[in-house]
């Protein structure tokens, strides 16, 4: 029956859900009727009452024949009050995914909060059934934390608890609080140091379907195009010393330079001024992916607020969704980061 998601009862669950998760709904508060229910909706009863079976299965409910529907009080035995947050990540390999740099900001900032508890660890890609796994998780949870690029595969997420991501775009209509490195922040330091450079042009790279680095791209079309030009062309061949080439993140430019290398036998941020966000290059063994100069943040540092915020949504019912954006530094091809400190750029 979990299978309602993608039927004609899933606006109907998942706006129960969100009512149970934020509070909107209080303990032995009565549901509105089937019959309001299914003319709210547009749907039978019948498809009214196989809601409120999926929600008393979780122990959301109780069903009195008869009388109605009721919220149940969901709050624990005082020995097991503890927040429990399922992480649900890509990867917790460091030699392979920045996911791990975000997990131990998280773990270190869960052993710092007593009321706190990981509690659940979640390898989850991006298949068919995800949406399906990931509310089994939620009901077993009080917030979701996810690491990675989901909004990119889900089209929703589960609301019968609060959820938090940490680089993602989309915010799935209020629901998810978003953590990332700052785009504005990133963009006027690329100006900066494009601009240092002479260049006068640029070749944007970003992925299209990614909500994040689709914002990225937007945000640094604004600041720049009061600056030079620009186009959004793949352009291996062209050897401008006023251009330059700007990747909305480090995976997409390990694929271009690998592309480049191959047709050219040349490393391409040794000839180009290329610049790519997120820094992942760095935080990976030497190797993993190919390097040029990059704007980055802090990841461990993120998983921490992170956790922070998951927390704040846990404890306070009805709390609303926040976005929350990280300073940036920049890193140049082997060397030290030129700035730290995670101000604006132009600001002392």
């Amino acid at each position: 029956m979990s299978d309602i998601y993608g039927k004609k009862g899933g606006p109907m669950l998942r706006y129960l859900e969100s009512m149970l998760a934020s509070g909107g709904f209080q303990p032995g508060q009565a549901l509105p009727t089937l019959r309001t229910l299914a003319e709210q909706f547009g749907v039978s009863r019948k498809v009214a009452a196989q809601v409120q079976e999926i929600l008393a299965e979780r122990g959301l409910v109780e069903i009195r024949h008869g009388s109605g529907t009721y919220v149940l009080n969901r709050r624990r035995p005082a020995e097991d009050r503890k927040t429990r947050i399922a992480v649900i990540h890509e990867g917790l390999n460091i030699q392979q995914s920045y996911c791990a740099h975000v997990v131990a900001g998280i773990v270190e900032r869960a052993a710092e909060l007593p009321d706190c508890r990981i509690d659940q660890w979640v390898l989850l890609g991006f298949q068919d059934d995800a949406l399906e796994k990931l509310s089994n998780y939620a009901h077993m949870s009080d917030v979701l934390l996810l690491v990675g690029g989901y909004d990119r595969y889900l089209r929703e997420v589960p609301r019968c608890c609060p959820a938090v991501g940490v680089e993602m775009g989309s915010g799935f209509h209020g629901w998810v609080s978003l953590l990332s490195l700052d785009p504005f922040d990133a963009a006027e330091r690329a100006v900066q140091h494009f601009c240092a450079r002479g260049v006068r042009h640029l070749h944007l790279q970003s992925n299209a379907i990614d909500p994040l680095h689709s914002e990225r791209r937007d945000i640094m079309i604004r600041t720049w195009q009061r600056l030079g030009t620009y186009d959004e062309e793949t352009a291996y061949d062209d050897d401008d010393p006023a251009h330059g080439w700007w990747f909305s993140g480090g995976t997409g430019y390990d694929r271009f330079a690998r592309e480049y290398q191959k047709r050219y036998n040349r490393d391409f941020a040794a000839g180009h001024h290329a610049l790519s966000l997120d820094g992942k290059a760095y935080i990976l063994p030497e190797g993993a992916l190919m390097k040029c100069d990059a704007i980055t943040t802090d990841w461990h540092r993120l998983g921490r607020a992170a956790l922070d915020e998951a927390f704040r949504r846990s404890i306070t019912p009805g709390a609303p969704a926040q976005r929350i954006l990280q300073g940036c530094s920049l890193l140049l091809n082997h060397s030290k980061p030129e700035n730290t400190t995670g101000k604006k750029a132009g600001k002392k």
